[in-house]
């Protein structure tokens, strides 16, 4: 077992539950399969994650967002989540709460 940390943002399950049965089913394959491999390819869905350090062995991967093959929309969400997330994680409040 890969001892590197997984997280999922909270906005991905919202994502999932815009999604019928059979892809959430899907997804939730996908997701224990990245914790297995970091590096797992899916061709049938956008599923946007981010391995840290992006070289070498993976310490952490951070889903991103998920969605249909045929849209892009995957990528404007992702591209969006960590903009918000690294902002927050700048903001003077975000610092105080972090000592």
């Amino acid at each position: 077992m890969n001892a590197h940390a997984f997280e999922v943002l909270p906005e991905v399950h919202a994502d999932a539950d815009g999604l019928g049965e059979d892809l959430r089913l899907a997804i939730a394959d996908i997701v224990v399969a990245l914790h297995e491999n970091p590096w797992n390819g899916e061709p049938r869905y956008r599923f946007v994650y981010r391995n840290d350090p992006r070289e070498g062995a993976a310490g952490s991967t951070l889903v991103l967002a998920i969605g249909p093959r045929h849209a892009t929309a995957a990528y404007a969400q992702a591209v969006g989540r960590l903009i918000r997330r690294e902002a927050a994680k700048r903001s003077p409040g975000a610092r105080r709460r972090r000592r």
